[in-house]
């Protein structure tokens, strides 16, 4: 095995499977909205995973309005939290840091020096393709570490995953290069997002 060693001045993690694993809730939230709209269910589990809701509830149910979108989103992402909680009540497993996770945080949180510190340089951010209202709440019910000083979501862009946008507003709101960052993925359209922007990508 060969050991690369790669210096960035910043990392982007993905959220949803590369820090925290919701997959329970987000398959109990699709089975419900496949049954309301009468949808492959194995077909959107096959092809839904790194993009955005809004694009998704936009290629799956062409039905739902542009003028209905926002309030179906909301209701989408809503649904992950309530059945996160529901199941950890039952001890079903909640939403829950992928395994490291912790670790590899604290380790980049307990190592910055103070000059990076104080230039605002905390090694790390998030850029998801989930909303604000969902993406805090579940990478807080994880417990995988206090919430990053950027935290992108995907309701501060208008375009999504695969294209570059997410990252690139990353890297400015972290006030570095993209060249210079290191996107973290676990996702095809976030890996093309990532190398589409510029940036180192794991």
């Amino acid at each position: 095995m060969k050991t690369v060693t790669v210096e960035v001045d910043t990392i982007l993690f993905d959220m949803d499977g590369t820090l925290i694993d919701s997959t329970p809730a987000v398959n109990a939230t699709w089975a419900s909205f496949a049954r309301q709209y009468n949808l492959d269910l194995d077909f959107v589990m096959q092809t839904c995973h790194g993009y955005r809701t809004v694009e998704n509830l936009q290629r799956f149910i062409p039905s739902i309005s542009q003028d209905e979108i926002p309030a179906e989103v909301e209701r989408f992402e809503s649904n992950i939290l309530v059945v996160a909680r529901e199941n950890a009540s039952k001890g079903q497993g909640s939403i829950v840091a992928m395994p490291g996770a912790k670790e590899l945080l604290s380790q980049i949180n307990s190592t910055r020096p103070t000059a990076a510190v104080e230039a605002g340089n905390h090694g790390w951010a998030i850029v998801t393709s989930a909303t604000k209202a969902y993406a805090q709440q579940g990478f807080a019910t994880a417990g995988v570490s206090d919430p990053p000083q950027v935290f992108v979501t995907s309701d501060l862009c208008t375009r999504g995953k695969p294209d570059p946008q997410p990252y690139l507003l990353g890297a400015e709101k972290c006030v570095k290069d993209i060249s210079r960052c290191l996107v973290v993925e676990d996702a095809p359209p976030g890996v093309r997002a990532g190398k589409r922007a510029g940036a180192k990508t794991l």
